[in-house]
Parts: C-alpha cells; structure tokens; sequence
C-alpha cells in the first residue's frame, strides 16, 4: 500500500493549506499471496508422506522378497538333506551285503550334496547388494555356459543384448531369470547337444532366451520329459513364463519368454 499526497503552491511561494492524497494498493503476485505459501505447505507435505510412504513399499518388498528367497532355501536344503539322509542309511543298509548298490547310494549322495552347495551359493550371490544388476547376472551366465563348455566339451555361443544388461530388475526377478537360464541350457547340454546358440533379449516388457541347437545326438525325448515335467511346469506357472517349443529335422528351438513387469 502506498500513499501519494501533493500540494500546490502560488508564485510567491506560499503553499496551499489543502493537501490531496491519492492511495495506491497494489495487489502481490500469487506467489507472495498467503493462498500460495498455504498451497506449497500442502504440497511440500503431501511429496514427503509419498516419499516415505514409497520407501516403507520399497522396504516391505524387499523384505518380502528376501523371505520367500529364504523359504525356497528352505526348502530346497531341507529336501536335500533328508534325501542325502534317507539315502546314506540305505548306503549303510548295503554296505555289507552290496556292495555295488552301496557305491550307487554314495554317488547320488555326492551329486545331490553338489547340487545343493550350487543352489546354495546361487542364493548367496542374488541376494548380495553388490551384485544388484543385470550386467553382473549377465556376467554370471556367461561364466556358468564357459563351466559348462569345459564340463559337457559343448560349444556354446551366447549373446546378450546391450538393453538387457540395462534392465533393472528386484531381485526375485534376477534370481528367477537366472535359475531359468541355468535350466534350459543344462538340460539342453544334459540331453546331448553340442551346438547350442543362446540369445537373450527383451521384447514386449519380457526377457526372451531363445536356445537353437544341432538335433545330432542330442536325446530329445528325455529332453522333452524335463520341459514337460511337473516340477518345470509349476515353475513356469509361478513366475508367469511361456515356454515354446520347436523341433525341426536338423535343429531345435526353445523360446522362453519371461515377463518382468
């Protein structure tokens, strides 16, 4: 608010005893308006509550997620564990009268104790924060198919696409991608093949794997029977994936599609 006030004067220098005064109010911009601090408040407590509520979302998944990785460990170690007891009293049981059959019940001893330390160490790597990328679940895969190559003499080419290792997915997501890789390209080199391509991309918001591979020597029935069992198609069914299979004179090709969103 202002205030203009004047007053005349004759030529003599003496001034007029009526003064005129003129108020001038000038109205503030809406952003030094009371309304619009009122606004801001709301706003600046509004963002925070959204903030902290998104945090403690975060914070549950996270923790939700860490159980379930921990009851599938549970899980998985507890089965082992039982198996590789029930098999070492059978072991005893023969150790004597057969000795054979004994020698039989160690070695599905040995490769079930096997199994779990890899499934093991499969959980301790997802959950580690360190590895909390793809470019790492990347790495990770191409290491496995090298152990792999030394281990069935298999020649296998893998490509990963730039915009996968961009991806940024939860952590049950990498697990699960990861667990599906290792699956498909062990029972692809388990049934024979000694050619395999692997590519791995996204399309339409899902990782795709994508397996072609030589039918040369490689068992397709029992290859069948592991993608068409039980245990696969309730992991499939619980993850939401897609499997797509085709089988031509020479070669193979499974599809895997995995959504991530």
């Amino acid at each position: 608010s202002y205030i203009f006030k004047t007053k005349a004067e004759n030529p003599d220098g003496l001034a007029s005893k009526n003064l005129t005064e003129l108020v001038i109010k000038i109205n503030p911009p809406f952003w030094r308006s009371w309304w619009f601090y009122t606004v801001l408040i709301l706003s600046a407590a509004v963002l925070l509550y959204g903030f902290d509520r998104e945090r403690m979302r975060k914070k549950e998944e996270i923790q939700r997620m860490r159980s379930d990785i921990a009851s599938n460990l549970h899980e998985q170690v507890n089965s082992a564990l039982n198996n590789i007891n029930i098999l070492s009293e059978m072991a005893k049981l023969k150790v004597d009268k057969d000795p054979q059959k004994s020698k039989e019940y160690f070695q599905q001893i040995h490769s079930k104790s096997h199994n779990m330390i890899i499934a093991l160490d499969d959980m301790l790597w997802s959950i580690n924060p360190e590895n909390d990328s793809m470019v790492k679940t990347a790495e990770r895969m191409k290491e496995y198919v090298d152990s792999l190559m030394n281990r069935y003499n298999a020649n296998i080419d893998i490509l990963v696409e730039k915009k996968v290792e961009s991806l940024v997915l939860n952590m049950k997501l990498r697990h699960d991608a990861f667990l599906l890789f290792k699956d498909g390209i062990k029972s692809v080199v388990d049934a024979g093949a000694k050619n395999c391509k692997v590519h791995i991309g996204f399309e339409k918001s899902s990782l795709l794997y994508t397996m072609q591979f030589d039918n040369k020597g490689c068992d397709m029935q029992k290859l069948n029977n592991l993608f068409n069992s039980q245990d696969m198609q309730k992991r499939l069914e619980w993850i939401k994936a897609k499997l797509n299979v085709e089988v031509h004179k020479s070669s193979s090709t499974f599809e895997l599609h995995l959504p991530i969103v």
